[in-house]
């Protein structure tokens, strides 16, 4: 048994006894449905000028599987996915394959820092900051048009429940999404997308920058962190424990926050192929926590499962990894 890294920072109702007993048989098997993909949908966001290619992931039939056990049949909730800075469309399949086998649809575009655009500096990609959350704002209100254009998600799409992630670079578009505030030298700006009803912050960023300490305060939607101990930014050296005060600075309730005994910036392998140098050695454990631990949230709180809230408000969590330590805060 792993040792409990957890703190309790408020007091919580005790879910329901059937509840709390389906929150400990959480794990990383593929769900009900088969997957299928459409990879390089195009959308015009005429305000803008500019061409958006998008991911589609999704739950290939409408039903699960005979005999099965799962998510509801359709039409599906929606998860928005952010990738880090330089990464693609084309990355996270072993996170989004696997909320699709689960009854999600994934979008994913490639944002302008993308390498797929051509190569830029890091400074250059950082400028894009401010076109991303845009780029997130544009999928949701394409919904319908994604639905005309892949005919087998016609009256699929649940479009009022939606979530939003991402990692590194991406989990800072998902704070923004989310509400946090960004203090550029001559205003504050707010990005918060009032659809999205929850955002998933992996490897996400501290104080610093375009973020005050205040600017976390404003991040009222139920929010998910999560880092490691060896998460080290390869391009600036911020730590772990920068990346946790969004955590600590963000208001009480349901923030919930998770640090991986020996992850790097890469946790695994969840970007698929895809490395750099900072991501760290493949670790199937790792891998296995991330997706036990985004499927909860997105469940709990763009589908409001019962079942995965109770999971949440557990000490479940806390051994998630087969072989990992995890320290669990929630608040």
């Amino acid at each position: 048994m792993l040792r409990l890294g957890f703190t309790l920072v408020v007091l919580m109702v005790s879910a329901p006894l059937w509840a709390q007993s389906e929150a400990a048989k959480r794990d990383d098997k593929p769900g009900p449905f088969g997957v299928a993909v459409v990879e390089d949908l195009r959308l015009m966001d005429k305000k803008r000028d500019k061409e958006l290619r998008v991911r589609v992931t999704f739950p290939k039939a409408s039903t699960p599987k005979p005999g099965s056990t799962g998510p509801a049949p359709a039409p599906h909730a929606v998860i928005v996915w952010s990738h880090g800075m330089f990464g693609s469309k084309d990355a996270y399949m072993p996170l989004v394959e696997f909320w699709a086998s689960h009854g999600f649809v994934v979008l994913q575009t490639s944002h302008r820092d993308s390498r797929a655009h051509g190569d830029l500096s890091a400074a250059q990609a950082g400028k894009a900051w401010n076109d991303r959350p845009r780029d997130v704002t544009f999928l949701i209100d394409s919904l319908g048009e994604i639905e005309t254009k892949v005919p087998a998600l016609k009256g699929r799409i649940d479009k009022t429940r939606i979530g939003h992630g991402g990692h590194s670079f991406g989990a800072h578009t998902a704070t923004l999404i989310g509400g946090v505030k960004a203090n550029t030298f001559r205003e504050s700006l707010s990005f918060r997308d009032k659809r999205v009803k929850c955002v998933f912050v992996c490897s996400g960023q501290g104080p610093g920058g375009l973020f005050t300490e205040k600017s976390f305060q404003s991040l009222e939607v139920p929010a998910f962190f999560l880092t490691g101990t060896k998460d080290v930014s390869p391009r600036n050296g911020h730590t772990p424990e920068w990346r946790e005060q969004a955590f600590k600075l963000s208001p009480k309730g349901d923030k919930y926050f998770v640090s991986i005994d020996g992850a790097h910036h890469g946790f695994g392998g969840i970007t698929g192929k895809a490395r750099w140098a900072g991501s760290g050695p493949d670790n199937a454990d790792e891998v296995r926590i991330v997706k036990i631990a985004t499927l909860a949230f997105f469940e709990a709180f763009v589908r409001d499962v019962e079942s995965a809230k109770a999971y949440l408000n557990s000490d479940a969590p806390s051994n998630a990894g087969e072989k990992t330590k995890i320290r669990y805060e929630r608040k």
